[in-house]
């Protein structure tokens, strides 16, 4: 109390033209903390917007990009069970090698995988969807260190198993 008293018999006597423009002083000081206390959100989310707006607009891209790959897929001219064996013998030939068998029982096909690399896994398996209208339902797969003939001298290689099945409609 002793603080206050002190501050209140300054102010007293103050002339009363200095104690006015103190109390201007005062009053602007609460105004605008008042004003930039409530504008501070408003100016933040105004300066991260371009941010957020690209992100938004690299999503939307993503999302455009997935539909009309949705689409490419509805659209595709449906093969048999027969015609998607026949294509995924000749892509895992073709792309994974000696490296990789398939088997098939019933409408499930089987690829097992004693190493490939990530890249030619990952490209076998989308041609797997859009080719032969194989969807993958089951993945056993581990990572493995070294190099191998197979996996084109790729430090690093998968082993194990995808399990797709095979359409089921006949044409």
């Amino acid at each position: 109390m002793n603080m206050t008293l002190k501050v209140r018999q300054a102010l007293q006597q103050l002339p009363d033209k200095d104690l006015q423009r103190l109390k201007v002083w005062v009053w602007l000081l609460v105004a605008v903390l008042v004003v930039m206390l409530n504008l501070w959100p408003a100016l933040q989310s105004y300066q991260q917007a371009p941010l957020q707006l690209a992100k938004l607009e690299t999503q939307t891209q993503a999302l455009k990009h997935m539909q009309a790959q949705a689409k490419a897929l509805q659209n595709a001219p449906r093969i048999n069970a027969a015609e998607a064996r026949a294509i995924l013998q000749q892509m895992t030939t073709d792309a994974l090698g000696n490296g990789a068998k398939l088997s098939t029982d019933g409408t499930l096909i089987t690829l097992n995988v004693s190493s490939a690399s990530a890249e030619a896994l990952a490209q076998w398996l989308a041609a797997a969807r859009t080719q032969a209208q194989a969807l993958p339902v089951e993945a056993h797969l581990q990572k493995s260190s070294g190099s191998s003939k197979d996996a084109k001298d790729a430090k690093e290689f998968w082993r194990g198993s995808i399990i797709l099945s095979l359409p089921s409609r006949s044409s």
